[in-house]
């Protein structure tokens, strides 16, 4: 969890998931309570979708260039297919990451249930990304 630190270096937190091992988050968690540290700092719920966003949609956008450089060597119609479903996913995360930058970007006060959507389908089509291996397009 040490890259979430590197991303965003002024939360005190590493782990930010509920799953996720993290004793210092948690002692400096109890510091705050006993009254030896004050003003934690946390990054938004919507800036850390955005960054995962990103990450996804450069995956994407990797795995299609290197399928393109496949397909360029080739010509079977599988990897065609694969391109273009991998062309769709690449666009809608795209599409995904922009609204949400811009809604960032307008201050707009984003729900806990949008933020939750957009995560939900950031992972769904991440999955898909995924289950799409060179020469076996996934149709879902």
């Amino acid at each position: 969890y040490h890259n979430y630190h590197h991303e965003f270096q002024h939360d005190y937190r590493n782990g930010v998931k509920p799953w996720q091992w993290d004793p210092t988050k948690w002692s400096i968690w109890i510091f705050s309570k006993l009254g030896l540290a004050s003003n934690l700092r946390r990054v938004p719920d919507s800036r850390i979708l955005l960054a995962e966003m990103g990450e996804a949609k450069r995956k994407a956008e990797k795995h299609l260039e290197s399928l393109r450089q496949a397909a360029a060597h080739s010509s079977s119609t599988m990897q065609e297919r694969a391109a273009v479903k991998l062309h769709e996913l690449a666009e809608k995360l795209t599409a995904n990451y922009h609204e949400l930058e811009k809604a960032i970007a307008g201050k707009v006060d984003i729900a806990r249930h949008s933020l939750a959507e957009w995560q939900t389908e950031t992972r769904r089509l991440m999955r898909q990304l995924s289950e799409l291996k060179l020469g076996e397009p996934s149709m879902a």
